[in-house]
């Protein structure tokens, strides 16, 4: 259990160490040098692990796949993740970012691998009237923030949904690397094109407590934190593993509340525990429905 509490920790650290940079570096800019960073540390956690084999091994069309998974992750959600977090509270983006499971859930009975049942409606109806308190703590109004983190969520919700079907012919070790790869890749290259910097700006490099961060978000939270994620789906099951982002929201509001001083309003809290019964019973539904084969029917 020490892999899932580190996980946890390192992953509830992301709003909250990344929204005092955001004055500093754009959105895409930190997710590149996030994610660059972070496979740097996963690439060489693989060559002491010896698996540089598993690399060799990849057909084309895998390479392919895990190419289009690292840019849908990297360029897609994470990114909208970042804008999410300038432009909101980071507590309000942690929890709509968690409410990822249920489009997990969509995208599979998009798909045929799942059926509807009443059980499965009941999960929805809770996550999207916790999504409902959340957004509108502020105010029913949908703003550019909580827009943001909805697209993060459901992007990250389809990445999910595809990495799954990949892990039945790679590792997580394999998948992330190559992904990280070609998500920071294009990430640099979609930069260039759009006038963003590939070097750490200047307030960040001579601000120590920024340096810090910066540093953490690439090390700790993309670098250290996927790894011992990786080793928590090994060792505990992806069930386990997904019960991560399910308790995050808690973890990351109380950071924020303690290192921000955010004071979330009174709906965020039942909306969030709605998010987190939903996303749990949509997540022991969805891993079930996984160990059968997809169904074929409409």
């Amino acid at each position: 259990m020490v892999y899932f509490f580190v996980t946890l920790f390192l992953f509830s650290c992301l709003e909250v160490a990344s929204k005092p940079l955001m004055g500093a570096i754009s959105p895409m800019e930190l997710t590149y040098f996030r994610f660059a960073v972070g496979f740097m540390t996963i690439f060489v956690v693989m060559v002491l692990r010896g698996r540089l084999c598993d690399l060799r091994a990849l057909k084309a069309r895998e390479w392919w796949r895990l190419a289009f998974l690292g840019i849908l992750n990297i360029c897609v959600s994470m990114t909208f993740l970042q804008k999410a977090v300038a432009n909101a509270p980071a507590s309000t983006a942690a929890a709509i970012f968690c409410s990822n499971p249920l489009f997990v859930y969509l995208f599979s009975l998009i798909a045929g691998d799942q059926r509807p049942r009443i059980r499965t409606a009941v999960a929805m109806a809770m996550g999207i009237a916790g999504l409902f308190l959340v957004t509108s703590a502020g105010g029913l109004s949908l703003s550019k923030g909580i827009l943001y983190a909805l697209l993060a969520s459901t992007s990250f919700g389809l990445y999910t949904f595809l990495s799954k079907r990949s892990l039945k012919t790679v590792s997580p070790l394999c998948l992330n690397t190559v992904a990280f790869f070609f998500g920071s890749l294009a990430c640099a290259a979609m930069l260039l094109v759009t006038g963003g910097s590939l070097t750490v700006p200047a307030a960040i490099r001579s601000h120590l407590p920024s340096l810090a961060n910066f540093i953490f978000l690439g090390v700790g939270v993309s670098g250290i934190g996927y790894i011992t994620y990786m080793e928590t789906v090994e060792r505990l099951g992806a069930l386990t593993a997904s019960l991560v982002f399910m308790i995050k929201p808690v973890v990351a509001a109380i950071l924020a509340m303690l290192l921000l001083g955010e004071r979330p309003s009174l709906p965020f809290y039942p909306g969030v525990v709605l998010v987190l019964a939903g996303s749990i019973l949509l997540s022991g539904i969805t891993e079930r429905g996984a160990a059968r084969p997809p169904s074929r029917g409409a």
